[in-house]
């Protein structure tokens, strides 16, 4: 929720709007209670904030106390090939404009890509 404070802090009551727009009633108290704490301040855009880079922070440093050299970070991602496992014409369909029925063959055709993402 401090992320939440700290945007709404920054970006004022148009991210306050657009927030509370797409969230559920039971989250939408906590999430005004949240930007009444960390009121609007529209000169809180210039003040300056420490960063960190996640990645950086989770390689193991070098032995350099600078900062600068940090072991590669890896990530086990599995890897598909998806062109691979959809139908040959499947692409080829997502660009069809022949005909008021080329709707449905694009739809068709995305429900493919949709359904071997999701296996």
């Amino acid at each position: 929720m401090a992320v939440v404070g700290e945007l709404h802090c920054q970006l004022g009551p148009g991210f306050q709007a657009a927030l509370l727009s797409s969230c559920s009633s039971t989250l939408k108290s906590q999430l005004e209670s949240t930007c009444k704490k960390f009121s609007f301040d529209p000169t809180s855009q210039q003040i300056e904030r420490s960063r960190n880079c996640i990645v950086n922070s989770m390689g193991k440093s070098s032995g350099n106390d600078d900062g600068g050299s940090t072991a590669p970070v890896t990530f086990d991602i599995p890897k598909t090939d998806l062109i691979a496992n959809l139908p040959s014409d499947c692409i080829e369909k997502m660009g069809c404009k022949d005909g008021k029925t080329a709707w449905k063959i694009r739809k068709e055709s995305m429900d493919k890509v949709a359904a071997e993402l999701e296996s």
